[in-house]
């Protein structure tokens, strides 16, 4: 899959970038506390990073048809989230005209 290529060059592209700022960062702080932070920072996201590459992998082993109903299950995910966002828009309307009743 293209677009699923091009995630992964993102992935790698993203990483190498990260890479060179941590590098940047290193020699452009002194003070071992922040140095400290984002080495942390760095580590957390390197480590997002390969979970997501590793994911994608997964992904792109799939067969045409697991992907199909991938891709329906987050199209349905994706509805669900919508229709929750407009359910609670209206119960916090409702509820805000509860809270300037009373």
């Amino acid at each position: 899959d293209s677009k699923l290529k091009d995630t992964m060059n993102l992935v790698n592209s993203s990483t190498k970038d990260l890479s060179e700022i941590t590098s940047y960062m290193s020699n452009v702080t002194k003070d071992p506390e922040f140095r400290s932070k984002l080495d942390g920072t760095v580590i957390n996201l390197s480590a997002s990073l390969e979970k997501l590459s590793k994911a994608l992998d997964n992904v792109n082993d799939l067969s045409k048809g697991d992907k199909q109903e991938l891709k329906g299950i987050l199209q349905d995910s994706a509805e669900a989230s919508k229709n929750l966002k407009k359910f609670s828009e209206k119960l916090n309307k409702r509820f805000l005209l509860f809270r300037l009743m009373f």
